[in-house]
């Protein structure tokens, strides 16, 4: 009977197949991380203009003082308020370069998560078109209070994963396109204290979207001289120089970026000088069993 060896060509194939594999998969997974994370995506129905989003933060279990919001939105969305969820005071709202900031803040810890989530509120928009828009959350903040008196500080956790909310009109075709994004108007009042009114009820409202506002989140502190019960509390300033030499919370989001690429150049660096080695003991071993046959 005869026996077929295999060469050492033959035998080499599998050895390069699972590390270059490994590297290709490692590459994707690294890219798959930088891409924004979409929400569940948000469907109005036809005829209706003005929608309400409810918005959910998983934050742990943790009970917390306050929390933020950042986003952006595409132009043919526009922001109208933020209405509170039921039991939240002092609501605060701006809109500054495009960006829209809304949130609430109290003297004490007193939004206790339920199954580590917690009602934020709603974000009310007008929306008169057909075409899809994307809602951009750039960043959650939840702040905690410590101490008290000139002793207070707040302890803030703020993610700067950016998720996408994808808002599409039921029934219109899909174009594959979105709005053009941070271009959308706002009539929210800027520094607002009143958490909507006006026509509030006339919003149709839609399912709930759950943002992760506990998940890889940087923490930084800052003090906050006591300053009674006033409604006007500002939401503290977490982007400030933190003492004891710490890196600022606002330069999280361009470490990962710079993290990010350094490890994309490693992946391909690696995969490259593992296929030039490769080859080369492969050519050796054809070299070596060439002179044993001759």
């Amino acid at each position: 009977m005869q026996t077929t060896v295999p060469t050492s060509q033959d035998a080499a194939r599998p050895r390069h197949l699972g590390p270059l594999l490994a590297c290709v998969l490692a590459l994707f997974w690294i890219l798959a991380c930088a891409v924004p994370a979409a929400a569940h995506a948000v469907e109005v129905q036809e005829g209706v203009t003005e929608v309400s989003i409810p918005i959910v933060l998983v934050t742990g279990s943790e009970a917390i003082a306050g929390a933020e919001l950042e986003f952006t939105f595409s132009e043919g969305l526009e922001y109208l308020r933020y209405q509170q969820a039921d039991g939240i005071e002092n609501p605060l709202s701006s809109f500054v370069d495009g960006t829209q900031f809304v949130g609430f803040f109290s003297l004490d810890n007193r939004y206790v998560p339920a199954h580590e989530r917690l009602s934020f509120g709603s974000l009310v928009f007008s929306y008169t078109g057909s075409q899809a828009q994307t809602i951009s959350v750039n960043e959650i903040k939840l702040h905690t209070k410590t101490g008290s008196g000139t002793n207070t500080e707040v302890t803030t956790k703020k993610t700067t994963n950016i998720v996408a909310i994808p808002v599409t009109r039921a029934g219109a075709a899909p174009s594959g396109q979105t709005g053009q994004q941070g271009t959308g108007t706002s009539t929210s009042p800027v520094a607002s204290t009143s958490g909507g009114g006006g026509s509030a009820g006339e919003a149709t409202q839609t399912d709930a979207v759950e943002l992760p506002a506990d998940e890889g989140a940087s923490t930084s502190r800052s003090s906050l001289a006591s300053s009674g019960s006033s409604a006007q509390t500002a939401i503290p300033d977490a982007d400030a120089p933190l003492s004891g030499g710490e890196v600022p919370a606002g330069s999280e989001q361009q470490l990962q970026a710079l993290v990010g690429a350094l490890l994309v150049a490693a992946v391909i660096a690696a995969g490259v000088l593992y296929f030039v080695f490769s080859r080369r003991k492969e050519r050796r071993r054809e070299e070596a069993t060439s002179q044993e046959q001759v």
